[in-house]
């Protein structure tokens, strides 16, 4: 399998690599729309996980950022969360005093403070108001608890900018909707991490009865045809209305009590979850158990007949990509990965967790976690060969470092693929060395594991103007690292442990 640009953003902190995350692969090469928590649903293209659930997207299915013309959510019109409709500019002109976080505002002459921004909230100009300003891409956003960053574009690949504005929710909490809608009846609706207002439920059944459901049906208050809104005391959650609960019991028999609540920033919300086993594929003929979230470390599968029937194909093997789910021929606990976009053939690659660490298999397989945007929990299993001795590859290849991820007996452990080098040599630790160049997405780039340095080594420049040498690498985890006495192993990449290289200076 060929490395993935995932495995590459450690090395960015390095100044030999030049880092381009432009095609952000998830693996393989497959290009991988950023997956949010809950929307592996049907409707996907080929070799992604889910369509339309690009950065902003606050539902699957709806367009980057809207509520969908028709949704009642309170103190919101139709259009709200429109991305597009920021307003550039703060403390314009005539400004005689600076807005806070929350305050009214004109569009047309912005007086809201430095770090916000006059945002038009209702699509048409009625309700303006100063948001914070924020990086959907960045690890700290920039919003506070309970905001959520909402960027101008979808299609801002990750690694880039993107800026946006913080979406402050309407902390709603499911059983006590009251307490933030007010007077009437209502439902509520989580995004991410924030909670919506959804009603008033009355005028809904007054002017279309049918669009209430209740328990176990489908609901989806984002379909602009058809839109579906649970009753209250229920959910939408994956697609469906669940009931509220504190325990298991109170589930009676239809599922378990999971407990979202540090998912919404403290706001008490539990629900009811009847899941499948992504990798049992437990669901009735015709169904897959279709990855949808992942939960207190292992995955939330939901049971699905528009994705298709699970395919038979297991990891490794060769598979045939799908329009309409992301695993194609492969079972569904797999995904089709491809090397290229465009490709329509590729080799399946299993799905892992922290209760399924096993399902890597093979002497240097392990679970790499993090690689699904808002499911830090799952993974993919990768690792074919071994960085320090070069074992699992074929003569004329060399065993590249990936990434660090958990073997089966739940341990850190660096993985490797295998890569084919012209220039495999035979050098040893303080010989001048030649760096390869990585080929991979269309892109040549230099790579410091790829050299002609003897297995086991890489070739770095130490000091500016002198040139590289190879460096024996090492595992500064482990009791015995692998240098020499008295010769430390110095770590490599921040958040990286099991991979560092034997420097006696």
């Amino acid at each position: 399998m060929k490395p993935m640009n995932a495995w590459l953003l450690a090395l960015c902190a390095i100044s030999f690599v030049a880092c381009d995350n432009s095609d952000d692969p998830v693996t393989g090469g497959t290009e991988v729309a950023g997956i949010e928590a809950g929307t592996m649903v049907a409707g996907t293209e080929a070799g992604t996980m889910v369509a339309g659930t690009e950065a902003g997207t606050m539902v699957a299915g709806t367009e980057a950022g809207t509520m969908m013309a028709g949704t009642m959510v309170a103190g919101m019109e139709a259009g709200t969360m429109m991305a597009g409709t920021m307003v550039a500019g703060t403390e314009g002109p005539g400004c005689t005093d600076s807005l806070e976080v929350g305050a009214s505002c004109d569009l047309f002459n912005d007086c809201c403070a430095r770090g916000t921004q006059c945002t038009d909230t209702a699509g048409d100009g009625s309700n303006a108001v100063c948001l914070r300003k924020c990086d959907a891409n960045a690890d700290v956003t920039g919003c506070e608890a309970r905001e959520l960053c909402n960027p101008e574009s979808a299609d801002v690949p990750a690694g880039m900018e993107s800026p946006g504005v913080c979406i402050i929710g309407d902390e709603c909490e499911p059983g006590n909707e009251n307490l933030a809608c007010g007077e009437g009846e209502f439902s509520c609706l989580r995004a991410q991490n924030i909670t919506f207002c959804i009603g008033d439920l009355a005028d809904i059944r007054e002017q279309a009865p049918e669009a209430l459901v209740g328990t176990g049906e489908a609901c989806n208050p984002f379909d602009q045809m058809a839109p579906t809104f649970c009753e209250q005391g229920l959910v939408c959650e994956y697609g469906v209305c669940r009931d509220l609960c504190e325990t298991t019991e109170d589930c009676g028999g239809n599922g378990e009590c999971v407990d979202y609540t540090n998912r919404v920033d403290g706001i008490p919300y539990k629900f009811c979850l009847n899941s499948c086993d992504i990798y049992a594929q437990d669901c009735g003929e015709g169904e897959a158990c279709v990855l949808a979230d992942s939960y207190d470390g292992g995955a939330v599968g939901i049971c699905d007949s528009a994705a298709g029937a699970s395919g038979t194909a297991l990891s490794g093997d060769e598979c045939t990509t799908s329009e309409t789910n992301y695993w194609g021929t492969c079972e569904a606990g797999n995904l089709c990965s491809v090397e290229a976009e465009g490709d329509t053939t590729g080799e399946c690659v299993s799905f892992c967790d922290s209760y399924n660490l096993d399902r890597c298999t093979g002497d240097y397989a392990a679970c790499l976690t993090g690689v699904f945007d808002g499911l830090d929990d799952m993974g993919i299993c990768n690792g074919e060969c071994d960085i320090m001795t070069n074992a699992g590859c074929a003569e004329g290849q060399s065993c590249l470092f990936g990434n660090e991820g958990i073997n089966s007996a739940d341990e850190p452990v660096p993985t490797g693929f295998c890569y084919d080098n012209t220039n495999a040599g035979t050098l040893m630790p303080g010989e001048t060395c030649t760096v390869g160049n990585l080929e991979q997405g269309g892109q040549s780039f230099e790579y410091p594991f790829l050299s002609d340095c003897a297995p086991g080594n890489m070739c770095l420049q130490i000091m500016q103007g002198q040139d590289p040498q190879c460096l024996q690498m090492c595992n500064p985890s482990a009791a015995d690292s692998g240098c020499e006495q008295g010769v430390n192993c110095i770590e490599l990449f921040d958040g990286i442990a099991t991979v560092g290289v034997c420097f006696a200076g």
